[in-house]
């Protein structure tokens, strides 16, 4: 069954006495790839002023008044919206009412018929109703009252088994006052929360330089293949999904790469975010047939900076001296990833400021990572933006040792949302070894070393151990460690 809710978020601006006061009006609808989602709440922040509003279903109205901050709402039009629209042979149509009036719904077909007619009660707020249409193309729903008429055109695509109008429920108008303070100037930001497939998830962002009447579309992406579906903040702008698990690469097979072109060997995700390879990193060469995740910085196979590459020259890594971001020698921009869509540059690798972001600087960003053992592997845990902790489990912030879960209970944690990035050690450049497996852990970052040493060969890198998370680690570009990819959202 489709899903649907419409907020509306009235901001009456009361000017000098004896003029018109000014409203904005606000629609939320929540849009996926399979259709119209049913929105459980909408987060409204002022972005200028610090103060957030949430609205939760079904509470549909909230008003602010810029001088006072408390307003009553004052009559305004009519409003009809259907879901979905097109649609399949059935929808919801849902007509708000600022007063109870008798209205007369009609559906017309393209030749001027009137196919379906009902006349009804509307009471003041939300009055929803449930249309059919029996053949599929053009026609148009109207509501009229002794206060205005709505009307709308809708497109059929399948047969609903009778034209027919049939009214359902109402919902009360939302009487939710607010004593925040605003001014039209202000940046909005919008953030939409559904249930889908039993989880739930988060909308992208949607910010507004100013506070203007419309509609608001909150989009709920899914990702592709090989995306966890937690958001995580990495500036106050930008979100992103972490990968299933950590990058690995094989000699074995072929994969597409930037410019249309196939390059030799296979990328894949972990199958679970635990999953290492340890000491195999040390058999790494251009005919080892088996798998790897330990890799020197920017050894995405662009430009014969290979995998598998373990030169002592840290100038033979990358471009020679600048951060790899956003080029070809980021592993996840160059390579298409066989379970992670298949495609280049569906992924990315974290730059240093945003792995700062996502551990110090976003809310509550202190409590949301710690160092934890799953199945006796050893890492950090990191918690998503929006997190529920799921009933019976514990976690304890930046501890080195409590937090200890079976393979069942972080699977708990992970459907909720929860990151783990495992003790894979890491790779001294040549003579190969790895080393501290299981208890110490390195992850590259896309950016150089500028801010200790601007002339430096040197990488950033995300570096841990139990009671330790050193988000400004800096490294050979010929050491190996492990990297995770994200997709931004």
């Amino acid at each position: 069954m489709k899903k649907y809710l419409s907020i509306f978020l009235f901001a009456i601006c009361l000017v000098a006495q004896g003029v018109v006061a000014r409203t904005v009006r606000l629609t939320f609808t929540g849009v996926s790839n399979s259709g119209y989602v049913r929105l459980d709440s909408v987060r409204v922040e002022n972005l200028t002023r610090g103060w957030s509003e949430t609205l939760l279903y079904p509470d549909t109205l909230l008003t602010l008044s810029q001088s006072e901050g408390l307003t009553q709402v004052q009559g305004g039009p009519m409003q009809m919206q259907v879901y979905p629209n097109p649609l399949r042979g059935k929808a919801r149509v849902v007509v708000t009412a600022v007063k109870s009036e008798k209205a007369v719904l009609a559906l017309y077909n393209l030749a001027g018929q009137c196919v379906a007619r009902s006349e009804q009660w509307l009471a003041a707020g939300e009055n929803m109703f449930d249309i059919s249409l029996r053949n599929a193309g053009v026609c148009v729903l109207s509501v009229s009252t002794g206060s205005g008429n709505a009307v709308q055109k809708l497109l059929n695509r399948s047969n609903g088994g009778a034209d027919a109008i049939a009214k359902c429920g109402v919902m009360p108008m939302d009487k939710l006052l607010s004593t925040n303070t605003f001014q039209i100037t202000d940046t909005m930001r919008y953030t939409g929360y559904a249930t889908i497939d039993r989880a739930r998830v988060e909308s992208r962002w949607v910010v507004n330089p100013r506070l203007l009447s419309g509609t608001v579309e909150l989009v709920f992406s899914e990702g592709t293949q090989g995306t966890l579906k937690a958001l995580f903040s990495v500036s106050r702008s930008k979100r992103v999904r972490f990968s299933q698990g950590n990058l690995q690469y094989s000699n074995i097979g072929t994969h597409a790469v930037m410019g249309d072109t196939v390059a030799r060997g296979t990328w894949r995700f972990a199958e679970h975010q635990w999953d290492t390879l340890g000491h195999d990193n040390d058999n790494a060469d251009s005919l080892y047939p088996g798998w790897i995740d330990l890799f020197a910085w920017g050894t995405s196979g662009y430009n014969a900076k290979y995998p598998y590459m373990r030169d002592t020259n840290p100038a033979n890594y990358g471009n020679g001296r600048y951060s790899i971001e956003g080029t070809n020698y980021d592993w996840g921009v160059y390579n298409a990833i066989s379970n992670g869509g298949d495609a280049p540059n569906l992924w990315r690798t974290l730059t240093i400021d945003e792995w700062r972001y996502v551990l110090d600087e976003r809310p509550d960003a202190l409590q949301k990572f710690s160092y934890a053992v799953i199945d006796g592997i050893g890492g950090v845990v990191l918690l998503p933006d929006y997190w529920e902790m799921p009933q019976g489990i514990s976690f304890v912030p930046r501890s080195g040792s409590m937090n200890r879960y079976s393979v069942e209970q972080w699977t708990l944690l992970e459907k909720n949302g929860a990151v783990f990035l495992p003790a894979n050690g890491f790779c001294t450049g040549p003579p190969i070894h790895t080393c501290q497996v299981n208890i110490m852990g390195d992850y590259w970052t896309s950016s150089r070393n500028v801010v200790s040493d601007p002339l430096s060969n040197n990488a950033c890198e995300v570096n841990f151990s139990h009671h330790l998370i050193n988000y400004m680690m800096i490294s050979a570009r010929f050491n190996g460690c492990n990297v995770r990819l994200v997709q931004d959202h």
